[in-house]
Protein backbone atom coordinates (compact mmCIF):
# COMPACT_ATOMS: atom_id res chain seq x y z
CA UNK A 1 0.00 0.00 0.00
CA UNK A 2 1.40 3.31 -0.93
CA UNK A 3 1.53 5.82 1.34
CA UNK A 4 1.82 8.45 -1.07
CA UNK A 5 0.12 9.19 -4.04
CA UNK A 6 0.61 11.80 -6.94
CA UNK A 7 -1.60 13.34 -8.63
CA UNK A 8 -2.12 15.62 -12.50
CA UNK A 9 -5.36 18.07 -13.04
CA UNK A 10 -5.47 19.60 -15.89
CA UNK A 11 -7.60 22.66 -16.89
CA UNK A 12 -9.88 22.09 -19.14
CA UNK A 13 -11.93 19.26 -21.17
CA UNK A 14 -9.77 16.74 -22.54
CA UNK A 15 -10.13 17.21 -26.66
CA UNK A 16 -9.20 21.44 -25.66
CA UNK A 17 -5.39 20.61 -24.45
CA UNK A 18 -2.01 20.89 -26.09
CA UNK A 19 -0.48 18.67 -24.95
CA UNK A 20 -0.26 14.76 -25.02
CA UNK A 21 -1.00 12.82 -22.15
CA UNK A 22 -2.83 9.12 -20.89
CA UNK A 23 -4.86 8.60 -17.76
CA UNK A 24 -1.46 7.92 -15.69
CA UNK A 25 1.33 10.04 -18.26
CA UNK A 26 2.34 12.89 -19.64
CA UNK A 27 4.66 12.97 -22.97
CA UNK A 28 6.28 16.92 -23.56
CA UNK A 29 9.41 17.18 -25.31
CA UNK A 30 10.30 13.26 -25.53
CA UNK A 31 9.97 12.67 -22.05
CA UNK A 32 7.66 10.31 -19.83
CA UNK A 33 5.60 11.81 -16.95
CA UNK A 34 4.51 8.93 -14.87
CA UNK A 35 1.47 9.89 -12.16
CA UNK A 36 -1.20 7.71 -10.10
CA UNK A 37 -4.14 9.66 -12.02
CA UNK A 38 -4.57 11.93 -14.05
CA UNK A 39 -7.87 13.95 -14.48
CA UNK A 40 -9.23 16.57 -16.32
CA UNK A 41 -12.21 18.88 -17.11
CA UNK A 42 -14.88 19.74 -14.23
CA UNK A 43 -15.85 15.68 -13.30
CA UNK A 44 -15.18 15.40 -9.52
CA UNK A 45 -16.28 11.86 -8.73
CA UNK A 46 -12.82 10.62 -10.40
CA UNK A 47 -10.98 12.75 -8.20
CA UNK A 48 -12.72 11.23 -5.14
CA UNK A 49 -12.25 8.14 -6.06
CA UNK A 50 -8.81 8.30 -6.40
CA UNK A 51 -8.14 9.26 -2.53
CA UNK A 52 -11.35 7.44 -1.20
CA UNK A 53 -9.21 4.30 0.61
CA UNK A 54 -6.72 6.76 1.92
CA UNK A 55 -9.87 8.44 3.59
CA UNK A 56 -11.52 5.22 4.79
CA UNK A 57 -7.80 4.31 6.36
CA UNK A 58 -7.37 7.34 7.96
CA UNK A 59 -10.81 7.11 9.84
CA UNK A 60 -9.59 3.96 11.22
CA UNK A 61 -6.99 5.24 12.59
CA UNK A 62 -3.75 6.53 10.49
CA UNK A 63 -3.68 10.08 9.45
CA UNK A 64 -3.67 11.63 6.34
CA UNK A 65 -2.86 14.80 4.13
CA UNK A 66 -4.37 15.81 1.43
CA UNK A 67 -2.69 19.27 -0.80
CA UNK A 68 -3.05 20.87 -3.71
CA UNK A 69 -0.42 22.30 -6.14
CA UNK A 70 -0.09 24.67 -8.43
CA UNK A 71 0.06 28.10 -10.20
CA UNK A 72 -2.54 31.09 -9.73
CA UNK A 73 -5.91 30.32 -11.51
CA UNK A 74 -5.28 26.46 -12.08
CA UNK A 75 -7.87 25.02 -10.23
CA UNK A 76 -6.73 24.11 -6.69
CA UNK A 77 -9.98 25.32 -4.88
CA UNK A 78 -12.28 24.19 -7.26
CA UNK A 79 -10.71 20.67 -6.64
CA UNK A 80 -10.74 21.25 -3.06
CA UNK A 81 -13.96 23.43 -2.39
CA UNK A 82 -15.71 22.95 -5.60
CA UNK A 83 -19.02 24.90 -6.56
CA UNK A 84 -22.95 23.50 -5.15
CA UNK A 85 -22.96 21.29 -8.48
CA UNK A 86 -19.29 20.08 -7.88
CA UNK A 87 -18.50 19.78 -4.90
CA UNK A 88 -15.12 19.15 -4.50
CA UNK A 89 -12.75 17.47 -1.46
CA UNK A 90 -13.53 19.33 0.99
CA UNK A 91 -17.53 18.25 0.67
CA UNK A 92 -17.01 14.56 0.24
CA UNK A 93 -14.76 13.52 2.67
CA UNK A 94 -16.67 14.95 5.17
CA UNK A 95 -19.62 13.31 3.95
CA UNK A 96 -17.76 9.95 4.11
CA UNK A 97 -16.97 10.85 7.67
CA UNK A 98 -20.53 10.58 8.79
CA UNK A 99 -21.26 7.54 6.89
CA UNK A 100 -19.86 5.79 9.83
CA UNK A 101 -19.63 7.97 12.59
CA UNK A 102 -22.08 10.59 15.09
CA UNK A 103 -19.06 13.42 15.63
CA UNK A 104 -16.36 14.96 13.68
CA UNK A 105 -14.09 18.23 15.01
CA UNK A 106 -13.10 20.73 13.22
CA UNK A 107 -10.38 23.62 12.69
CA UNK A 108 -9.95 26.00 9.94
CA UNK A 109 -6.65 27.95 9.96
CA UNK A 110 -5.16 29.95 7.14
CA UNK A 111 -1.35 31.19 6.77
CA UNK A 112 -1.10 34.74 5.56
CA UNK A 113 2.33 36.68 5.23
CA UNK A 114 3.85 33.74 7.24
CA UNK A 115 1.23 34.59 10.31
CA UNK A 116 -1.21 32.31 11.42
CA UNK A 117 -4.88 32.55 11.91
CA UNK A 118 -7.59 31.03 13.03
CA UNK A 119 -10.60 31.31 10.44
CA UNK A 120 -13.33 30.19 12.81
CA UNK A 121 -12.42 32.97 15.61
CA UNK A 122 -9.98 35.55 13.86
CA UNK A 123 -9.64 37.25 17.26
CA UNK A 124 -8.03 34.03 18.59
CA UNK A 125 -4.22 34.86 18.59
CA UNK A 126 -2.13 31.42 17.78
CA UNK A 127 1.00 30.06 18.30
CA UNK A 128 2.54 27.07 16.40
CA UNK A 129 4.98 25.15 19.02
CA UNK A 130 6.47 21.36 18.91
CA UNK A 131 6.18 18.44 21.91
CA UNK A 132 6.46 15.56 22.75
CA UNK A 133 3.26 14.77 20.44
CA UNK A 134 4.27 17.12 17.53
CA UNK A 135 3.85 19.90 16.27
CA UNK A 136 0.72 21.77 18.05
CA UNK A 137 -1.35 24.98 17.57
CA UNK A 138 -1.84 26.38 20.83
CA UNK A 139 -5.55 27.29 21.33
CA UNK A 140 -6.75 26.56 18.03
CA UNK A 141 -10.66 26.20 17.54
CA UNK A 142 -11.95 22.91 17.60
CA UNK A 143 -15.68 22.74 16.94
CA UNK A 144 -17.40 19.76 17.26
CA UNK A 145 -20.21 18.73 14.18
CA UNK A 146 -22.49 15.99 14.39
CA UNK A 147 -23.71 16.36 10.80
CA UNK A 148 -22.74 16.82 7.96
CA UNK A 149 -24.81 19.43 7.33
CA UNK A 150 -22.90 21.59 10.52
CA UNK A 151 -19.85 20.70 9.21
CA UNK A 152 -20.01 22.14 5.77
CA UNK A 153 -21.85 25.30 7.30
CA UNK A 154 -19.04 25.96 10.59
CA UNK A 155 -16.43 25.22 7.21
CA UNK A 156 -17.95 28.20 4.89
CA UNK A 157 -18.35 30.47 7.70
CA UNK A 158 -14.75 29.95 8.54
CA UNK A 159 -13.34 30.25 5.02
CA UNK A 160 -15.03 33.88 4.13
CA UNK A 161 -12.67 35.29 6.34
CA UNK A 162 -9.76 33.99 4.15
CA UNK A 163 -7.44 36.43 2.19
CA UNK A 164 -8.57 36.50 -1.75
CA UNK A 165 -7.32 38.91 -4.08
CA UNK A 166 -8.15 40.20 -7.39
CA UNK A 167 -4.72 39.40 -8.82
CA UNK A 168 -5.41 40.21 -12.31
CA UNK A 169 -5.44 36.88 -13.29
CA UNK A 170 -8.20 35.38 -11.10
CA UNK A 171 -10.96 37.28 -9.53
CA UNK A 172 -10.62 35.79 -6.34
CA UNK A 173 -7.18 34.43 -6.30
CA UNK A 174 -6.39 33.05 -2.13
CA UNK A 175 -3.43 34.84 -1.06
CA UNK A 176 -2.87 32.45 1.99
CA UNK A 177 -3.07 29.08 2.58
CA UNK A 178 -5.76 27.59 4.19
CA UNK A 179 -5.39 24.19 6.49
CA UNK A 180 -8.65 22.72 7.40
CA UNK A 181 -8.12 19.38 10.41
CA UNK A 182 -10.82 16.99 10.68
CA UNK A 183 -10.14 15.18 13.94
CA UNK A 184 -11.78 11.88 14.48
CA UNK A 185 -12.01 9.70 17.84
CA UNK A 186 -10.60 6.40 17.54
CA UNK A 187 -13.16 4.77 20.44
CA UNK A 188 -10.70 1.57 20.50
CA UNK A 189 -7.72 3.57 21.74
CA UNK A 190 -7.43 5.06 24.83
CA UNK A 191 -8.87 8.61 26.04
CA UNK A 192 -8.04 11.57 24.00
CA UNK A 193 -6.43 9.53 21.28
CA UNK A 194 -7.83 11.05 17.49
CA UNK A 195 -6.59 10.72 14.08
CA UNK A 196 -6.88 13.51 11.85
CA UNK A 197 -7.70 14.57 7.87
CA UNK A 198 -5.62 17.50 6.68
CA UNK A 199 -7.15 18.86 3.82
CA UNK A 200 -4.52 21.63 2.33
CA UNK A 201 -5.20 24.33 -0.26
CA UNK A 202 -2.05 26.27 -1.18
CA UNK A 203 -1.64 29.75 -1.83
CA UNK A 204 -0.92 29.89 -5.51
CA UNK A 205 2.54 30.35 -7.15
CA UNK A 206 2.90 33.34 -9.40
CA UNK A 207 5.65 35.86 -10.70
CA UNK A 208 5.47 39.55 -9.95
CA UNK A 209 7.64 40.43 -12.93
CA UNK A 210 4.44 39.48 -15.37
CA UNK A 211 2.15 42.09 -13.56
CA UNK A 212 0.83 44.48 -16.53
CA UNK A 213 -0.06 47.89 -15.78
CA UNK A 214 -3.14 47.14 -16.13
CA UNK A 215 -3.33 44.64 -13.64
CA UNK A 216 -1.65 46.16 -11.41
CA UNK A 217 -4.09 49.23 -11.45
CA UNK A 218 -7.12 46.48 -11.00
CA UNK A 219 -5.48 45.28 -7.56
CA UNK A 220 -6.50 47.30 -4.85
CA UNK A 221 -3.52 46.86 -2.90
CA UNK A 222 -0.16 48.99 -3.19
CA UNK A 223 2.68 47.17 -5.17
CA UNK A 224 4.28 46.93 -2.52
CA UNK A 225 2.17 45.03 0.09
CA UNK A 226 1.11 42.93 -2.72
CA UNK A 227 4.67 41.97 -3.23
CA UNK A 228 4.73 41.24 0.37
CA UNK A 229 2.42 38.35 -0.11
CA UNK A 230 3.61 37.20 -3.19
CA UNK A 231 7.15 36.57 -2.16
CA UNK A 232 5.67 34.65 1.08
CA UNK A 233 3.66 32.65 -0.70
CA UNK A 234 6.44 31.51 -3.23
CA UNK A 235 9.31 31.71 -0.31
CA UNK A 236 7.13 29.00 1.23
CA UNK A 237 6.24 27.03 -1.21
CA UNK A 238 9.93 27.08 -2.50
CA UNK A 239 10.85 25.70 1.10
CA UNK A 240 7.91 23.27 0.42
CA UNK A 241 10.03 22.06 -2.73
CA UNK A 242 13.16 21.93 -1.15
CA UNK A 243 11.77 19.23 1.44
CA UNK A 244 9.81 17.53 -1.16
CA UNK A 245 13.40 17.44 -3.29
CA UNK A 246 15.15 16.05 -0.11
CA UNK A 247 12.43 13.22 0.99
CA UNK A 248 12.95 12.24 -2.67
CA UNK A 249 16.77 10.89 -2.39
CA UNK A 250 16.98 8.24 0.07
CA UNK A 251 20.31 8.60 1.44
CA UNK A 252 18.98 12.18 2.71
CA UNK A 253 15.61 11.23 4.47
CA UNK A 254 17.76 9.99 7.44
CA UNK A 255 19.19 13.70 7.73
CA UNK A 256 17.93 16.49 9.65
CA UNK A 257 15.87 18.77 7.68
CA UNK A 258 14.84 21.95 8.85
CA UNK A 259 11.20 22.02 8.73
CA UNK A 260 11.03 25.41 10.38
CA UNK A 261 11.62 27.82 7.49
CA UNK A 262 8.04 28.53 6.87
CA UNK A 263 5.30 27.94 8.61
CA UNK A 264 3.46 26.15 6.41
CA UNK A 265 6.23 23.72 6.14
CA UNK A 266 6.63 23.76 9.78
CA UNK A 267 2.64 22.96 10.46
CA UNK A 268 2.98 20.43 8.21
CA UNK A 269 6.08 18.33 9.23
CA UNK A 270 4.25 15.82 10.57
CA UNK A 271 2.15 14.98 7.85
CA UNK A 272 5.32 15.02 5.78
CA UNK A 273 7.74 12.97 8.33
CA UNK A 274 6.00 9.98 9.66
CA UNK A 275 2.98 7.60 9.55
CA UNK A 276 1.34 9.77 8.06
CA UNK A 277 -0.55 9.20 4.24
CA UNK A 278 -0.11 12.25 1.52
CA UNK A 279 -1.57 12.61 -0.84
CA UNK A 280 -0.47 15.89 -3.17
CA UNK A 281 -3.02 16.68 -6.60
CA UNK A 282 -0.82 19.00 -8.79
CA UNK A 283 -2.37 21.45 -10.85
CA UNK A 284 -1.44 23.11 -14.11
CA UNK A 285 -3.05 25.48 -16.55
CA UNK A 286 -1.68 24.36 -20.27
CA UNK A 287 -2.31 27.48 -21.58
CA UNK A 288 0.86 28.98 -18.98
CA UNK A 289 3.30 25.85 -19.98
CA UNK A 290 6.55 27.41 -18.04
CA UNK A 291 4.15 27.33 -14.52
CA UNK A 292 2.81 24.21 -16.16
CA UNK A 293 6.73 22.80 -15.95
CA UNK A 294 7.45 23.52 -12.36
CA UNK A 295 4.68 21.83 -11.01
CA UNK A 296 4.78 18.75 -12.90
CA UNK A 297 8.70 19.04 -12.34
CA UNK A 298 7.14 19.21 -8.09
CA UNK A 299 4.91 16.07 -8.62
CA UNK A 300 8.23 14.45 -10.50
CA UNK A 301 10.10 14.98 -7.74
CA UNK A 302 7.15 13.44 -5.19
CA UNK A 303 6.47 10.60 -6.60
CA UNK A 304 10.07 9.26 -5.23
CA UNK A 305 8.99 10.01 -1.38
CA UNK A 306 8.50 7.30 0.81
CA UNK A 307 7.71 8.26 3.91
CA UNK A 308 9.32 6.04 6.84
CA UNK A 309 6.86 4.39 9.43
CA UNK A 310 9.17 4.85 12.71
CA UNK A 311 7.18 7.42 14.68
CA UNK A 312 3.71 4.43 14.49
CA UNK A 313 6.17 2.14 15.01
CA UNK A 314 7.66 3.47 18.20
CA UNK A 315 3.90 4.17 18.92
CA UNK A 316 2.69 0.41 19.07
CA UNK A 317 6.22 -0.43 20.57
CA UNK A 318 5.68 1.85 23.44
CA UNK A 319 1.46 0.63 23.35
CA UNK A 320 2.53 -2.88 23.53
CA UNK A 321 5.35 -2.50 26.24
CA UNK A 322 2.56 -0.16 28.63
CA UNK A 323 0.66 -3.38 27.91
CA UNK A 324 2.81 -5.87 29.03
CA UNK A 325 3.73 -3.43 32.24
CA UNK A 326 0.18 -3.15 32.71
CA UNK A 327 -0.27 -7.48 32.91
CA UNK A 328 2.48 -7.69 34.95
CA UNK A 329 1.04 -5.34 37.45
CA UNK A 330 -2.47 -7.17 37.42
CA UNK A 331 -0.36 -10.69 37.43
CA UNK A 332 1.74 -9.08 41.13
CA UNK A 333 -1.95 -7.69 42.40
CA UNK A 334 -3.03 -11.31 42.21
CA UNK A 335 -0.27 -12.98 43.74
CA UNK A 336 -0.59 -10.81 46.59
CA UNK A 337 -3.84 -11.85 47.34
CA UNK A 338 -3.34 -15.01 47.33
CA UNK A 339 -0.35 -14.74 49.92
CA UNK A 340 -3.69 -12.71 52.00
CA UNK A 341 -5.66 -15.74 51.07
CA UNK A 342 -2.68 -18.04 52.96
CA UNK A 343 -2.64 -15.20 56.15
CA UNK A 344 -6.92 -15.16 56.38
CA UNK A 345 -7.04 -19.11 56.10
CA UNK A 346 -4.62 -21.05 58.47
CA UNK A 347 -5.15 -23.78 56.35
CA UNK A 348 -3.97 -25.34 52.95
CA UNK A 349 -5.08 -22.88 50.35
CA UNK A 350 -5.92 -25.35 47.50
CA UNK A 351 -8.34 -26.19 49.00
CA UNK A 352 -10.27 -23.01 49.13
CA UNK A 353 -12.53 -22.11 46.53
CA UNK A 354 -10.44 -18.71 45.22
CA UNK A 355 -7.05 -20.13 44.76
CA UNK A 356 -7.92 -22.06 42.07
CA UNK A 357 -9.51 -18.99 40.26
CA UNK A 358 -6.65 -17.09 41.63
CA UNK A 359 -3.93 -19.01 40.18
CA UNK A 360 -5.77 -19.39 36.90
CA UNK A 361 -6.21 -15.79 36.23
CA UNK A 362 -1.99 -15.44 37.19
CA UNK A 363 -1.27 -17.93 34.84
CA UNK A 364 -3.35 -16.47 32.29
CA UNK A 365 -2.03 -13.26 32.60
CA UNK A 366 1.74 -14.61 32.76
CA UNK A 367 1.22 -16.26 29.53
CA UNK A 368 -0.41 -13.20 27.74
CA UNK A 369 2.43 -11.09 28.87
CA UNK A 370 4.77 -13.91 27.08
CA UNK A 371 2.88 -14.11 23.91
CA UNK A 372 2.81 -9.87 24.19
CA UNK A 373 6.94 -10.10 24.64
CA UNK A 374 7.37 -12.67 21.74
CA UNK A 375 5.34 -10.06 19.19
CA UNK A 376 6.88 -7.67 19.76
CA UNK A 377 10.59 -9.19 19.31
CA UNK A 378 9.23 -10.67 16.30
CA UNK A 379 7.81 -6.93 14.65
CA UNK A 380 11.31 -5.72 15.47
CA UNK A 381 13.03 -8.53 13.98
CA UNK A 382 10.58 -8.52 10.36
CA UNK A 383 11.02 -4.18 10.69
CA UNK A 384 15.24 -5.19 10.06
CA UNK A 385 14.05 -7.43 7.28
CA UNK A 386 11.89 -4.70 5.56
CA UNK A 387 14.23 -2.33 5.70
CA UNK A 388 17.22 -4.40 4.79
CA UNK A 389 14.96 -5.40 1.78
CA UNK A 390 13.99 -1.95 0.98
CA UNK A 391 17.88 -1.03 0.83
CA UNK A 392 18.48 -4.14 -1.23
CA UNK A 393 15.07 -2.83 -3.97
CA UNK A 394 16.52 1.07 -4.23
CA UNK A 395 20.03 -0.15 -5.23
CA UNK A 396 18.42 -2.65 -7.82
CA UNK A 397 16.82 0.36 -8.74
CA UNK A 398 19.70 2.43 -9.26
CA UNK A 399 21.33 -0.61 -11.38
CA UNK A 400 18.11 -0.66 -13.15
CA UNK A 401 17.91 2.76 -14.17
CA UNK A 402 21.86 3.18 -14.41
CA UNK A 403 21.41 -0.15 -17.35
CA UNK A 404 18.28 1.34 -18.85
CA UNK A 405 20.02 5.24 -19.58
CA UNK A 406 23.56 2.59 -20.98
CA UNK A 407 21.14 0.69 -23.37
CA UNK A 408 19.60 3.96 -24.48
CA UNK A 409 22.72 5.77 -25.43
CA UNK A 410 23.95 2.76 -27.24
CA UNK A 411 20.40 2.35 -29.37
CA UNK A 412 20.96 6.23 -30.04
CA UNK A 413 24.73 5.89 -31.45
CA UNK A 414 23.51 2.10 -33.35
CA UNK A 415 20.69 4.50 -34.75
CA UNK A 416 23.28 7.31 -35.48
CA UNK A 417 25.42 4.84 -37.30
CA UNK A 418 22.38 3.70 -39.97
CA UNK A 419 21.70 7.51 -40.21
CA UNK A 420 25.33 7.90 -41.34
CA UNK A 421 25.41 5.26 -43.61
CA UNK A 422 22.52 5.70 -45.47
CA UNK A 423 23.86 9.05 -46.31
CA UNK A 424 27.28 7.65 -47.59
CA UNK A 425 25.28 5.74 -49.41
CA UNK A 426 22.71 8.14 -51.04
CA UNK A 427 25.93 10.33 -51.61
CA UNK A 428 27.99 7.84 -52.68
CA UNK A 429 25.35 6.13 -55.16
CA UNK A 430 26.49 5.52 -59.15
CA UNK A 431 25.26 8.09 -61.52
CA UNK A 432 22.15 6.79 -63.70
CA UNK A 433 22.72 6.14 -67.53
CA UNK A 434 19.85 7.11 -68.94
CA UNK A 435 19.14 3.87 -70.86
CA UNK A 436 15.71 3.45 -70.73
CA UNK A 437 14.26 0.37 -69.48
CA UNK A 438 13.61 -2.66 -71.91
CA UNK A 439 10.22 -2.80 -72.88
CA UNK A 440 8.30 -6.43 -72.76
CA UNK A 441 7.08 -7.54 -75.92
CA UNK A 442 3.44 -7.73 -76.77
CA UNK A 443 1.55 -10.84 -76.60
CA UNK A 444 0.89 -12.01 -80.51
CA UNK A 445 3.91 -10.13 -81.25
Amino acid sequence: MDRVRVFLRIKGEREEQNISFTDTSVIENGNTYEFDRIFYGMDQDEVFSSVASMVKRASAGSNLTIFTYGQTGSGKTFTMEGTEEHPGLIPRVISELFQARDSVFLSLIEIYNEKVADLLDPQNALTVREDKSGVVIDTVTKTECFSFAQAREVFSQGAINRKKEDNGTNAQSSRSHLILTLYLKQEARPEHSYSKITLVDLAGSERSSTDTPTEAHQVKKPRTERSLETGNINRSLLYLSRIISTLSVPSARTKHINYRDSKLTFILRDSLNGSSQLAIIGTVNPDNRVESRNTISFLRTAKEIKLTSQVSEEKIRESLLFQIKQLRNENHQLSHSLETLKTEHNQETSTHPQTAALKASATRLEEAAGVMEELLQRAEKIEISVKNSENSFIATKSLSNTLQQTLYQELTRIRMEEIENICDLTTHAPPSTGTAPQQRPKSGS
